[in-house]
């Protein structure tokens, strides 16, 4: 088989378990906690497979992107009944371990390829935020739990709009855009295993390094404001200057070896 497909097979056979338990409707962010994988991937499996048949069907209702999916099964099913959704084998998670492997392997085959995991990690990041606090939430709010400087914030949240995974709007009393995600718990345990996978390849990189580059050139800019500050209030130039070349460097390390908030809080 090949790695699309295997990748194809756990996020609709997953869509369609978490369909079973949700009224026979889910969204694509609520997989997320379930597959390593990007929205990007989500849902352009879920509308290869509503194209060809004609029990899943794809709509997007206020301005959220949605699947439903006709099922002979009961809805408000349990959503684990102990049964791997991909071999069927007995396994606690909706993917036993040995499948779990597989589509792990077959993702870094895809990423060879795709660059999927730029856009993952901060998809993840953000989805597993959102969980952790009342529907709708503001790019303020996220950011400060975040790696993310607010306007890089803004714009991830921006991108994840634009795929309707989720809505914007305007309070209509203080102006302040807010988001709304689906209503879709995230626990730690699944984010780390899913971060792990996404991160150990190359492509999930970049995201990292662009955001720890410009924590690193606000800084710089910001010691080099108040140098300059201190120039006008007559301090030695030279001085300042040497300082500035000592104290940036030292500044860059520090904030390149710091790790992330998310990274370093504690198991809830």
């Amino acid at each position: 088989m090949r790695h699309h497909e295997v990748i194809a097979n756990a996020v609709e056979n997953v869509a369609f378990r978490l369909a079973e338990s949700r009224n026979g409707i889910i969204t694509p962010a609520e997989l997320l906690p379930f597959l390593p994988v990007s929205l990007g991937m989500i849902i352009d499996i879920l509308n290869e497979a509503a194209a060809e048949s004609e029990a899943i069907t794809a709509e997007t209702v206020d301005g959220l992107r949605r699947y439903a999916f006709i099922s002979t099964q009961p809805v408000n099913a349990n959503l684990t009944d102990s049964r791997c959704v991909a071999c069927d084998h007995d396994s606690r998670d909706l993917l036993c371990e040995a499948c779990t492997e597989t589509l792990g392997t077959a993702l870094k085959k895809e990423a060879e390829t795709n660059g999927w995991p730029a856009q993952a990690v901060y998809e993840h990041e953000v989805a597993y935020l959102a969980a952790r606090t009342a529907s709708p939430v503001s790019a303020e709010k996220l950011a400060s739990t975040s790696h993310f400087t607010l306007r890089r914030m803004r714009q991830k949240l921006e991108l994840m709009q634009q795929v309707l995974a989720v809505r914007k709007e305007r309070d209509p009393e203080t102006g302040v855009l807010r988001y709304h995600f689906p209503s879709a718990p995230y626990p730690r345990e699944s984010y780390l295993q899913n971060m792990n996978l996404i991160r150990s390849l190359p492509a999930s990189i970049t995201e990292d390094v662009e955001a720890r580059v410009v924590h690193i050139l606000t800084a710089l800019g910001i010691l080099f404001l108040i140098l300059l500050g201190l120039a006008f209030c007559h301090f030695p130039f030279p001085l300042l200057f040497m300082a500035f070349l000592i104290a940036s460097p030292i500044l860059a390390v520090v904030l390149w070896k710091r790790r992330s908030k998310l990274d370093s809080m504690e198991v809830e």
